[in-house]
């Protein structure tokens, strides 16, 4: 935008648009302080990771249940967003980890989901649902890999690799 342009645009629709304005008579006494403060805190939000680090236990809840709240309303990259910072603030917090798995599992990102469930397990090692999802991210691993090897030659059993398919097509049918 060019400065002709800018001084076309009355001073509340500058700062709306997020540009730098001159101030003029309309912005004096309490409305300038106003501008400023807000511009103040709109900068001062942009906060670094030292306040994920510092947040208190209140604010991991919220999160949490942000992070539940956006999965169940299939917003999974904003859920994935507050279950990495839950995992960065508390490492031993098995359902930011459990639900984090689910997300990479159900995006394919295999070796991801692999490393949530297994913190899961190794965090509560009576949670089956975690073992399960580690066999069956495990499954797809291996099946992936299978697929790829049969782009470079003949495998050395199809029958396993058709078996694969079988298994993963009746746990995606239970599921």
């Amino acid at each position: 935008m060019n400065q002709l342009s800018l001084r076309k645009r009355r001073p509340r629709e500058v700062l709306r648009a997020g540009l730098i304005f001159q101030w003029n008579k309309a912005l004096t006494g309490s409305r300038a302080v106003l501008v400023v403060c807000l511009m103040s805190m709109s900068i001062l939000g942009c906060a670094s990771t030292e306040s994920v680090r510092s947040a208190p236990a209140d604010t991991m809840q919220a999160w949490e249940l942000a992070a539940l709240q956006a999965y169940h309303q299939g917003d999974f990259v904003s859920a994935e967003s507050y279950l990495n910072q839950l995992v960065k603030r508390e490492p031993k917090r098995v359902r930011a980890w459990f639900l984090l798995g689910q997300i990479h599992l159900r995006h394919q990102r295999l070796p991801a989901a692999e490393r949530a469930f297994l913190q899961v397990v190794k965090l509560e090692p009576d949670l089956q649902e975690a073992w399960h999802n580690l066999a069956v991210t495990q499954l797809r691993t291996a099946t992936a890999t299978l697929i790829e090897a049969r782009q470079h030659g003949d495998i050395l059993q199809p029958a396993f690799l058709e078996w694969l398919f079988q298994v993963q097509g009746q746990l995606d049918a239970t599921w």
